[in-house]
């Protein structure tokens, strides 16, 4: 089996959308190969971190092993058929395959994501907008007059 471990300077990162790299290790803990994070950018997007789980299967990896995890992307590769273990401290890479482990089998046995959360809140504000006139622009005040889909110069992933 091919496990992905995110990680950073040969241990296991914190969480998993944010390590700089994910090392590939055999089941007899052999590294394989460590390869950059797509998604670790500074200009990183939505989509960056949706691909991770393509770009998981395309190096042939079976399982990941983590630390933290979000609820939406554990969906995802558990939707993928990924294995997921969950463990509970940060350890050298090379100590990971013996600790202990606890399989994950529901995304919502990941972190919920806050983002996500406000993200949502904004769409709910967006039934409530006019978009009709001034060229998209908002007439009632939602987002401040700003356009659907830009929030203070920050990304918006509706």
């Amino acid at each position: 089996m091919i496990y992905a471990i995110p990680s950073k300077q040969g241990h296991l990162c914190q969480h998993f959308t944010k390590a700089e790299q994910f090392s590939l290790i055999d089941h007899n803990n052999s590294l394989l190969a460590s390869v950059d994070n797509p998604a670790a950018q500074a200009d990183a997007s939505c989509h960056d971190k949706s691909a991770i789980v393509q770009y998981l299967q395309s190096m042939k990896v079976e399982a990941v092993i983590v630390k933290n995890i979000g609820e939406r992307l554990l969906g995802k590769l558990l939707d993928a058929g990924l294995k997921v273990f969950q463990v509970n401290q940060i350890r050298p890479l090379a100590l990971l395959i013996n600790s202990p482990m606890q399989q994950l089998s529901e995304p919502s046995q990941g972190r919920p994501s806050i983002q996500h959360a406000k993200k949502a809140e904004c769409g709910q504000q967006h039934q409530n907008c006019d978009h009709q006139g001034s060229g998209g622009a908002n007439q009632r005040g939602c987002h401040k007059g700003k356009q659907h889909g830009q929030h203070s110069g920050k990304r918006c992933c509706h």
